[in-house]
């Protein structure tokens, strides 16, 4: 496919400048950074600032960085021929970021992470940071290591070993893969924490932040790979016929094994919305009619000869199991300490006749809370 014309994104470059303005009235002390219109060109003037060139690789630097070519050799040029493009080229313009990333890992590991001594605050926060999130973590920046060395591929494509996360395949991939492994982690960190900075100063001025909760994760997922007996692989999610879709939809995305997640207490559901109440003041579970009844149709067979979608099935099957399911399944992903009011909201045609949830923190701070709807 061929790059977006830049044309076509003027407006939403404008209104991002108009994001980073209302920014620098929020930090006056940083009028250089926020000079930068674009957050990239912000990445590789930090990573130029900290002089990543003069960090002496040795042995215990991970060997990802042993032919990795100096930020000054290889960014202004590449960054000129990016903005000079005719339309945007997100292949380059991703791989200029992953070199960047690259670069400020370098610099990180030589002066802090791998460094002999007292651990750094940002090592100590990076080391806090796997420990808290290792649940999750660990799969995903494993799962993202092995899809990079094949090229790629999906987990159902991978060696079967992999595939099936043979234990020992899983150790001999961890070690041959240390440098990727590391470098997904310390992405993940990045984000995390410079998420968690913004939404601090969101909420000393007094902005919360409003975020979603998808109802499904893709097929080709770490959740997917690493929990696969939670998820329905036969089986495809969508919706049904309605009066705006005469056919209906099919979304090619894995349904929740609920007899299975049922047996834990959802516990997979619970960690996902718990780590969604991290990341925001109060989230929207997209859509909650879902966790009541899961529309889907067999996933190898979801058209007939004509090529029309079939009838889907439901699951529960029945309104009355549904309403029971739902009530069991929704509060899953509520912390205990939250309290609730609920509000009316169009819920479509095709859907339970139901208001959506509003949930609403009380006590301590920082405790997750959501809006589901």
């Amino acid at each position: 496919m061929g790059g977006v014309p830049r044309e076509r994104i003027k407006d939403r470059q404008a209104r991002a400048i108009k994001v980073l303005h209302g920014l620098q009235a929020l930090y006056p002390d940083a009028a250089t950074e926020l000079a930068f219109t674009n957050p990239f060109e912000l990445l590789i003037a930090t990573i130029l600032s900290a002089q990543a060139t003069d960090v002496s690789v040795n042995a215990a630097t991970p060997a990802l960085f042993a032919d990795f070519p100096t930020p000054k050799r290889m960014a202004a040029a590449k960054l000129e021929a990016l903005r000079s493009a005719p339309a945007i080229d997100y292949e380059g313009v991703r791989e200029l970021k992953r070199r960047a990333l690259i670069a400020g890992l370098k610099v990180f590991y030589g002066h802090e992470l791998g460094a002999p001594g007292e651990p750094t605050p940002r090592a100590r926060s990076f080391r806090s940071f796997e420990a808290e999130h290792g649940r999750w973590l660990e799969d995903y920046a494993l799962y993202r290591a092995i899809k990079d060395d094949v090229h790629g591929a999906p987990w159902w494509d991978w060696p079967q070993p992999l595939r099936d996360r043979d234990e020992a395949a899983l150790a001999g991939a961890r070690t041959r893969l240390a440098d990727s492994i590391l470098y997904f982690k310390y992405v993940q960190w990045l984000a995390h924490t410079q998420w968690s900075d913004a939404r601090k100063i969101l909420r000393e001025h007094g902005v919360e932040i409003m975020g979603d909760l998808p109802f499904m994760v893709d097929r080709d997922s770490a959740d997917v790979w690493a929990e696969r007996g939670e998820f329905r692989l036969d089986m495809s999610v969508g919706c049904p016929a309605d009066q705006f879709d005469k056919e209906g939809q099919d979304w090619g995305l894995p349904p929740y094994h609920w007899a299975v997640m049922a047996q834990n207490d959802f516990a997979w559901l619970r960690r996902r919305a718990r780590y969604s109440g991290q990341l925001y003041d109060r989230f929207r579970i997209d859509h909650l009619v879902g966790f009541f009844r899961t529309c889907m149709r067999p996933y190898d067979a979801r058209r007939d000869a004509r090529g029309k979608l079939v009838t889907p099935s439901f699951d529960p099957p029945t309104e009355a199991a549904q309403r029971s399911h739902g009530e069991r399944v929704q509060p899953s992903g509520c912390h205990e300490k939250f309290s609730t009011r609920w509000v009316r909201s169009g819920c479509g045609m095709s859907t339970l006749k139901r208001p959506s949830l509003v949930v609403s923190p009380v006590t301590p701070p920082g405790e997750p809370f959501g809006l589901s709807g």
